[in-house]
């Protein structure tokens, strides 16, 4: 009976142990509970405070947008008065020889300063937004950040701006740039002309002439002034108003102010200077094409290549280059074409061996053989980067994790460079000015007074 006995007695410790046992457990239990909730409404509040902080954001954001907008309006507003004289009071474009009727002028002139003096306006944006190459900076309602877009496409122009400003950051650093004050005017100036395909890229880049046409109109650029990317569509838009405005001659005398029609054939009246104006104009939309060529590398891709592939000792700007490349797809495609297309005319590499090595299929053998800056890999159809990238089956050089297809060794000596869209729109504008700049030399000899008789014959004969 004693061994029962001592058997319950160590039961009951035992089930008085299990209860403290139980309670505590309960207790943990309760306590973990209380802790996950407090985090549930920990996270809750993290929640709110994060929208609220998201929503500040947006706000700041879209405010920023419409103060872009507040800024561009009075410039629009001024610009939209010269496109509405040009388009729908004269129906006139110089370029297509669509000259105004002289009723119609007459009628403009006759309302200077009335309620509707669409011309005063025009002739305040011609006076308030030149572009003169003594000027601290370009008017900053021309860039691509003051644009009236989506403020989704804005957020693509800044990624378009920083691209810009880094990729002329590293031209200004290079030692080519600064190898003397003439060597920097050629390289300047070469940006003005883009080279269609690598040929004329290398041979642009070992000249020492200056483009015929800029030598009679030649300004100092200041390296500031490519620093801020220009909208291509403001700049053409500039140009085609100054073409036409700046036809009719006696909108304004020589100090700028706008004068009226029978003030043409004063004695004392004094013709502003029509070239210097032109001539601006198109000063201002080589900025522009200069920036478009840099984008799509041109004169850039020697340099990048001769601090990448031949110095190698300079890792800050080996850096700079590598974060263009992975940043610039345009950049990065003419790149590898330029690369290999150097590398076959260099004494490390032939175009035999080169051609060996694409037919081989062998990513290994390609290595072995030409040693490329970047991996080079075989994609077959059967890789998912075929579809992921919209790419074919082939050779491609592997940037910062994106496939870019390299030359064909038929071709290596004949490449195009891809090119921006608005490139070309940059280009016709600027012949358009040329064009009409180099009409007026007609005024070229006469005197003050001849330049007068002469410009109010023109005017009276536009009937």
């Amino acid at each position: 009976m004693e061994r029962f006995d001592r058997i319950d007695k160590n039961m009951e410790q035992i089930n008085e142990k299990l209860a403290i046992l139980i309670e505590g457990q309960k207790t943990i239990i309760e306590n973990q509970q209380k802790t996950f909730n407090f985090l549930i409404q920990l996270a809750d509040s993290i929640n709110v405070q994060h929208n609220e902080i998201m929503n500040e954001f947006k706000t700041v954001e879209n405010e920023i947008y419409e103060n872009r907008e507040l800024i561009t309006s009075n410039w629009e507003s001024k610009c939209q008065s010269c496109l509405e004289i040009i388009k729908t009071r004269l129906r006139m474009d110089i370029y297509q020889d669509i000259l105004p009727k002289h009723d119609a002028l007459l009628q403009e002139y006759a309302n200077i300063d009335g309620e509707g003096a669409v011309l005063s306006h025009c002739a305040a944006y011609i006076a308030s937004y030149r572009f003169a190459s003594d000027k601290s900076k370009i008017n900053p309602n021309f860039s691509a950040i003051a644009s009236k877009d989506s403020f989704k496409n804005a957020h693509n122009l800044e990624e378009l701006q920083l691209i810009t400003e880094q990729s002329f950051k590293l031209f200004f650093q290079s030692k080519e740039f600064k190898q003397s004050k003439e060597n920097r005017n050629i390289l300047i100036t070469a940006l003005f002309y883009p080279s269609p395909n690598i040929n004329e890229l290398n041979n642009k880049f070992a000249s020492t002439e200056v483009s015929t046409d800029d030598k009679n109109y030649k300004s100092e650029f200041k390296n500031e002034y490519f620093l801020k990317l220009l909208l291509p569509q403001a700049i053409e838009r500039h140009g085609f108003v100054i073409r036409n405005m700046n036809y009719l001659t006696n909108i304004s005398d020589g100090k700028g102010n706008l004068i009226n029609l029978n003030k043409v054939a004063d004695e004392n009246f004094i013709l502003r200077d029509l070239k210097l104006e032109l001539n601006e104009a198109i000063q201002l939309n080589n900025i522009a094409i200069a920036q478009q060529t840099m984008l799509s590398g041109d004169i850039l891709l020697p340099i990048i290549y001769d601090i990448l592939e031949i110095e190698k000792n300079d890792t800050l700007l080996s850096s700079k280059s590598k974060d263009l490349l992975k940043r610039n797809a345009t950049l990065a495609t003419n790149f590898t074409n330029y690369y290999f297309s150097k590398r076959t005319n260099s004494s490390s590499l032939n175009l035999l061996q080169y051609a060996f090595a694409y037919t081989s299929k062998d990513s290994t053998l390609f290595k072995i053989i030409v040693n490329p800056l970047f991996p080079v890999e075989y994609i077959k159809p059967t890789d998912s980067r075929i579809k992921t990238y919209n790419i074919k089956e082939g050779w491609h050089m592997i940037i910062s994790n994106l496939p870019y297809r390299i030359p064909e060794p038929t071709l290596i000596d004949n490449i195009s460079l891809v090119q921006l869209e608005s490139l070309q729109i940059l280009i016709d504008n600027r012949n358009k000015s040329y064009k009409q700049l180099k009409s007026y030399s007609i005024y070229d000899g006469l005197s003050p007074d001849q330049k007068t008789d002469l410009n109010y014959i023109i005017m009276k004969t536009q009937n």
